[in-house]
């Protein structure tokens, strides 16, 4: 499978870039969660 084809949710500032950098489509998760 081409990294392109994949997808990444991530909940991290390297993770986020790891994704970029390997040309995969990255959702950041951190914003669709909150604390409690």
């Amino acid at each position: 499978m081409a990294p392109s084809d994949c997808a990444v949710f991530e909940d991290s500032d390297e993770g986020v870039e790891a994704a970029h950098r390997a040309s995969m489509t990255c959702y950041d998760i951190r914003s669709a969660f909150q604390s409690v």
